[in-house]
């Protein structure tokens, strides 16, 4: 038996990924041992999860340590076989527990021969007072565009990003994981975890789940929290009282004493340009209210949409919930339609900053040029919404019969 650092293995390794790498080449396949990633994934305090994949199928090692002390060793890791029609590739994972908070660490993966360069994430702060995110959502279809969203993303330290989903443009195309989503987010998710929410371009799941590893069991909802943010991801495709989701999400949002409640997801509770979208009224939209969420992030409309405050007719008084739709990521993009219940209405590609601390939620949407297009913020005193945040609200009930009286052509873009 060859010694594992003979060196005819690693010759023979050294061949037989040239031979690989051949094959790939054949089929416009990226030929590097790391097809994707590594990418950071279910962060925490005191976890994270560091997910790659590979077309080729071999044991694996992650080393990793505090700042450039790579002293500890997880492997081999052997891999999840993925099918997706004529092509056949490798997702590994290595889950970190037992890691101190608010602390930097380096980390190294190795395929077979073939080591990566060194990556660094930084663990959640226990309690900590701050936080600072990115939201952005629909990066399908135009890499380019996605590519220009996403080179703005390091220059504002965020510690997580959401995504509102349609990651990619059909979910059941392999190569498109490559260019639409991973190729463009090169140099970001292998050093800030990402927390997505499903969309419809992900078709039936099956390869987002492949790729994906959330907070909690693996599943198309979860939740997370980071130092006074509670953030919620919710599946778009369930939207009844009986369905698991829902007693989920009531018991959590239930459970949570967040100074900022936070949901994201695919559709839009309320949204005027691109789909029309009205998704949840009838279970979600009382539950949020009743929990007290403060925002709702989606996308599925590829524009930013920033709505005022919006309150039952009938119960004036009721918590107040803003809702933003954020789905220029690199889709095509919709045309803006003002509406009087909106403050701000914008058809470009974009994302917005969040920078929350226990009593304040400040936000600022920025295009992929870098430049601002809106600026907002959120305040609470005690927890309570301030009176002059509430003296700018809409009805709900008027918005979204303004919504569906908008032509059909409208509801179809």
């Amino acid at each position: 038996m060859l010694h594992e650092n003979s060196p005819l293995l690693r010759l023979h390794r050294h061949v037989h990924h040239a031979v690989v790498a051949f094959l790939l080449t054949g089929l416009g396949l990226t030929a590097a041992p790391l097809t994707k990633g590594p990418y950071l994934q279910a962060p925490g305090d005191t976890v994270m999860t560091i997910r790659w994949e590979t077309h080729i199928l071999e044991p694996a090692q992650l080393r990793f340590g505090e700042g450039t002390q790579l002293d500890h060793a997880i492997g081999p890791i052997q891999p999840l076989t993925i099918t997706s029609g004529e092509y056949t590739f490798y997702v590994y994972e290595a889950n970190l527990s037992g890691l101190k908070p608010n602390t930097t660490y380096g980390y190294e993966v190795t395929v077979g021969a073939d080591c990566a360069k060194i990556r660094h994430f930084k663990t959640f702060g226990t309690n900590q007072e701050k936080t600072t995110f990115i939201a952005y959502g629909d990066t399908r279809t135009n890499p380019d565009r996605h590519a220009a969203v996403a080179a703005n993303f390091r220059r504002h330290s965020p510690e997580f990003i959401l995504h509102s989903g349609d990651l990619v443009a059909r979910g059941k195309e392999y190569q498109r994981w490559s260019t639409e989503f991973f190729d463009p987010l090169a140099g970001v998710i292998d050093e800030i975890p990402m927390l997505p929410s499903i969309g419809n371009h992900e078709d039936d799941g099956a390869t987002y789940l492949a790729y994906f590893r959330e907070p909690g069991a693996q599943r198309f909802f979860y939740s997370c929290d980071i130092g006074p943010v509670h953030v919620v991801s919710v599946d778009y495709r369930s939207n009844k009282e009986t369905d698991e989701q829902y007693k989920f999400v009531a018991d959590d949002l239930t459970a949570s004493k967040a100074p900022w409640k936070i949901v994201f997801l695919h559709a839009p509770m309320f949204n005027f340009g691109g789909h029309a979208s009205l998704w949840g009224h009838e279970a979600y939209l009382p539950l949020f209210r009743r929990t007290k969420v403060d925002l709702v992030l989606s996308g599925h409309s590829h524009l930013y949409e920033r709505f005022r405050p919006l309150v039952p007719k009938e119960n004036p008084n009721a918590w107040a919930i803003l809702h933003v739709t954020t789905g220029g990521g690199g889709a095509p993009l919709a045309a803006s339609i003002p509406h009087s219940s909106m403050v701000k209405t914008v058809s470009t590609n974009h994302f917005i900053v969040f920078n929350a601390t226990r009593d304040r939620l400040d936000a600022q949407a920025i295009d992929a040029e870098g430049r601002e297009i809106d600026r907002f913020s959120l305040v609470k005193d005690a927890g309570k919404q301030s009176a002059s945040w509430l003296a700018e609200a809409a009805y709900e009930e008027d918005v979204a019969a303004a919504v569906r009286s908008l032509p059909p052509r409208k509801k179809k873009q």
